[in-house]
Parts: structure tokens; sequence; C-alpha cells
């Protein structure tokens, strides 16, 4: 994999060996990127809630600064701010909702450290399924076959359903992690699925 600075290329290796990557993360996943940020020569420190001080993830990479109590370590700001008393390069957020947080992104090029994943760009489009898909379209990424989004009326339900094919998937729009997705086999179950 490459890694781009103005117009050289470089290594990953090359590009964060020797630098500080503040996680902002807990557990096995924390550890995990501990040890390939060791991997790569680069310097881990775990950024954690007070209750999880005396964790698994501490013990094993043993850095770490404090981002206060108990659900501080989803607070934006507060994650931030711990990264910047480590004089982090960068901040890797592991996996959950702290990753795909547009705001933490944007905070962390503001506080001139290179978050680890997504631009808040993609991630403010990401956050948008609607929007999302129509990109993916645009680009000629392959989808699967889908309505326009559902209004009011069970009639529409059903003509969409018809139009995509059963079985199908009902997903709500607004939600994420597979919560209110509905797997509907046939045509009579749509309209319970969607209400």
């Amino acid at each position: 994999m490459g890694y781009v600075r103005g117009d050289k290329p470089l290594s990953l290796t090359t590009a964060i060996a020797g630098k500080r990557v503040a996680i902002a993360n807990r557990g096995e996943i924390a550890v995990r990127i501990a040890a390939t940020c060791r991997r790569l020569g680069a310097i881990p420190i775990l950024l954690l809630g007070a209750p999880d001080l005396g964790g698994y993830a501490l013990r094993r990479v043993g850095r770490v600064e404090l981002v206060g109590e108990g659900g501080s370590e989803l607070d934006v700001d507060l994650v931030v701010a711990a990264a910047g008393r480590t004089r982090a390069d960068f901040l890797h957020p592991g996996y959950g909702f702290l990753s795909e947080r547009e705001a933490l992104a944007a905070a962390c090029g503001t506080a001139e450290i290179r978050f680890v994943g997504p631009s808040a760009d993609t991630l403010r489009l990401c956050g948008d399924k609607l929007a999302t898909r129509a990109a993916a379209e645009r680009a000629g990424v392959p989808t699967l076959p889908a309505s326009a989004p559902l209004g009011d009326e069970p009639e529409g339900w059903l003509a969409a359903g018809r139009e995509v094919g059963f079985p199908l998937l009902v997903k709500p729009a607004g939600a994420g992690g597979g919560r209110g997705l509905r797997h509907v086999a046939a045509e009579a179950g749509l309209t319970e699925a969607v209400a």
C-alpha cells in the first residue's frame, strides 16, 4: 500500500516510522492497532477513559493518555485534546462509531493531526445512505437493485417491491448498524416490514 506526500509516493512504513499514533479505542482492537504501529516503527499511545485505565489494552500497550471520565472517549473535543497532549502525528479511531464521525476527522484537521481514515467530506457523504448510493452509481460501482425512498402509501411500497423483486430487504435510510433492517421473502410480508 502506498502513501503520497506532495507528488512523492512513500511506503506506509516510511510515512509513519518514528511518528506518534494516538489510538482512540480500547480492548483487543487497540492492541492490534498498537501492534501494527510497532511493526511499522510508530509509537502507539492509547487514549482511554478512566474506567479503562486498568484494562487489558493498557497492560499490553503501556502508553496511555487519559481522555476523561467514563464516556469521555466518545467526545470528539476531549479525544482530540488528549491526542494533542501526546503530540500525536496521527489519530487512529479504531472501529465503531467514533471512526464514522465526520466531526472527528474535521477536528483532527484543525488540530493538524492526521486522521487515519476517510476525510470529513467522505464521512459526511457516507453518513447519508441515499447520497452514498447515488455517489456509487455515479462512479460506476455495481449496486443491488433498489427503490427510491418510499412514501407513506402502502400501494407505493408494493409497487416498489414488485419492481425490485422478492426476496428483498427493507432498510431504513436513517438507521445504521443493521438496525431496522427487515428481510421480506414475499409480497405478503412487505407492508408489515415497512411499517
